[in-house]
Parts: structure tokens; sequence; C-alpha cells
């Protein structure tokens, strides 16, 4: 079970019901959908595969489910990363974790900068929420295709997500949840 074909036969049942409104602008099943699978494909053109890490280093935004989600869909790991860390501690989480992108916003990239180069290289960061020379833009991944995007079926056990929590040492801590812990 992937937690993206959730979102799936969501779209095929409820296609024009809203799945999220943000700021008094609905998006609905199909449009997320469509959204996922876009972003799915620009993600696997960047050559992510099964089992590698994307770091989501956004705020409350569209862009989280829909960047979650693609990530789900092509059974890689969405670490989720919170938007309050200083650079030291985003430099731990990103090695810990073993993220080969990051996804962000313009307004946050001045907290990446100084890892740029040692953790990250531009082409690394994918920035939605405005723009910035040398990174790739959210809204272009996958832009050149409409197609669908198939979830990979993985087995319960396998990693989904990573949580960084603090832990008693003061280094947070990743904790892995399974597909199974995902999906219900």
């Amino acid at each position: 079970m992937n937690i993206a074909q959730q979102l799936d036969r969501a779209a095929q049942h409820f296609a024009d019901k809203p799945a999220i409104v943000f700021e008094q602008q609905a998006l609905t099943y199909r449009d997320l959908r469509t959204a996922i699978d876009r972003v799915a494909h620009g993600l696997r053109a960047m050559g992510v595969g099964v089992g590698d890490r994307v770091a989501l280093f956004l705020p409350n935004i569209p862009a989280f489910p829909i960047s979650y989600l693609a990530v789900q869909k092509i059974g890689a790991i969405a670490v989720s990363v919170n938007c309050m860390l200083i650079p030291e501690e985003l430099h731990h989480v990103l090695t810990d974790s073993g993220a080969r992108l990051v996804v962000t916003t313009a307004a946050l990239l001045p907290q990446l900068q100084p890892l740029l180069g040692i953790d990250l290289a531009p082409e690394q960061v994918i920035v939605c929420e405005g723009s910035a020379a040398g990174h790739p833009g959210f809204d272009d991944l996958g832009s050149d295709t409409q197609e669908a995007f198939s979830p990979r079926a993985m087995e319960r056990d396998d990693p989904a997500a990573i949580l960084y929590t603090s832990g008693t040492t003061g280094r947070q801590k990743g904790a892995v949840l399974s597909h199974g812990n995902v999906v219900s």
C-alpha cells in the first residue's frame, strides 16, 4: 500500500470537491492529483528514486502536501523539516537523514544559504513561492507532462517518512514512519 493511492481514489470519487482550501482558494481533488503527478514526474526526472530522501523545508502551504504525496508516489522518503531550525540544526537533519533534495520557499532560502556548497548544490534545492537564481522552480517540475503517475507499491514496513524530534541529548533524532504507520 502507498498513501498516495488514497489520494488517487479520492480524486476518482470526489474529483470536483475541494481537497485543500488555502487563503480562500480551493484546490479540487482532481487538481491536487494533477499537481502531485506533475511534481512526481519532475522529481523522477531529477533522479529521485525508491528509498531516496527528500527534505520538505516548508511551512503549511499547499506545496507541502503536494510534495509529500509526490515523494510517496515515487517510493521515496519524505523528511519533514521544521521551518524554525537554524543552519546548524538544518545541517544535522540533512546529513543525518541523507536527503538528496530539499523543497523550500524563497523566504526560507536564507536559512539554507550557509549549507550550499557544503551539504547541497544549488540544483538540489527546489524553490516554491518565489524564485531564486540557480535553483529549480517548483512550478517547473514536470511541467512538460500531463501523464498520470502511478504510485509505487510499497510494503507495510517500507519507510515512508522521517520526522525529526528533539531528543534527551539536545540533538534531533529521526523517527521513521513506515507505510503501515502512515496508511491505516
